[in-house]
């Protein structure tokens, strides 16, 4: 985004001089993150409702290089905490708010989440996130009712 359009945005609500002030402070900011993104080459994607069953889950993990056994990681999150599965492979990482292999989803074990993500997101290489969100789509039962975003991990 450009200082010109950030500026716009921003005086919509607050003061021309404290939208100065802010876009100041956001545009080195904004730049690192694009060259960063572009320099690394890598592709984000998201999914919310994945439905690959148990097998599913793990031949995903398998084919991206991951351990079945991911990295536990706790997030502040307004006045709670949120859980986080990380599966990082050769050249993709998928992060899930549940543990579609052993159903523990908010630090309890649920049965009906083995094999289910409500959230998912990819980062990685972009061919390697390619592969991973095919197998996704070819193997999720929830089909019409999954939601993704490409380009984006807008769920988690």
């Amino acid at each position: 985004m450009d200082t010109d359009t950030l500026l716009k945005k921003i005086s919509t609500v607050l003061k021309p001089a404290e939208a100065k002030q802010v876009v100041k402070w956001a545009k080195p900011h904004l730049k690192k993150q694009s060259k960063a993104k572009k320099s690394k080459g890598t592709l984000l994607w998201g999914f919310k409702r994945v439905q690959l069953g148990l097998d599913g889950f793990k031949a995903l993990f398998k084919s991206i290089g991951a351990s079945l056994k991911p990295r536990k990681v706790t997030k502040k999150f307004m006045s709670s905490s949120v859980d986080e599965y990380h599966w990082k492979g050769r050249s993709v990482t998928i992060v899930t708010n549940d543990n579609p292999i052993t159903g523990e989803f908010e630090r309890t074990i649920v049965p009906d989440h083995i094999g289910y993500a409500h959230y998912m997101g990819l980062t990685g290489k972009h061919d390697a996130v390619k592969r991973a969100v095919s197998y996704i789509k070819k193997h999720n039962s929830q089909g019409k009712w999954s939601d993704e975003s490409p380009g984006k991990r807008n769920y988690v």
